[in-house]
């Protein structure tokens, strides 16, 4: 997988979430072919990817709450990244495998992360093969609804 490139200007934002536990707030994009339609799995080429910061920490350590209800961005940590076609999970272990799924992490300056070890992408997004093993389905669909 390679970083696509200009996806601020090709993918539609479709999702953010706050993550309480570590602090980060993530912000969700995907490509045209991730338009997902309620009910459908999503189709091949289809590239869910996120930009993952560090949230702004107020005086206290607290995350600092935007207008909008998510944290406020402020370091840009990595991005992640999954992406969809024909057959590219058939070398894969059906247990481990989700779908035709691929998965990367890229660092700050665009490049593959070294020592991410794809079984955590395939083990966490498993169980969610009714889903298009997505976490973000739904808003996918609600993007591409309001997009219209």
């Amino acid at each position: 997988m390679t970083f696509p490139e200009g996806y601020k200007h090709m993918f539609t934002t479709c999702h953010t979430i706050n993550f309480p536990a570590t602090k980060p707030v993530r912000h969700y994009h995907a490509n045209k072919a991730a338009a997902a339609k309620a009910g459908k799995p999503l189709p091949d080429s289809s590239v869910p990817f996120a930009e993952a910061y560090a949230a702004k920490l107020d005086a206290d350590g607290k995350p600092v709450m935007g207008d909008d209800g998510f944290y406020v961005a402020d370091k840009l940590l990595f991005y992640t990244e999954m992406a969809s076609g024909a057959g590219w999970g058939k070398d894969i272990l059906d247990m481990p495998r989700n779908g035709d799924w691929n998965y990367a992490v890229f660092t700050t300056g665009k490049q593959h992360k070294p020592r991410v070890s794809q079984a955590e992408c395939f083990a966490c997004h498993k169980p969610l093969d009714s889903m298009s093993d997505t976490f973000t389905l739904k808003q996918l669909a609600e993007a591409t609804v309001s997009r219209k």
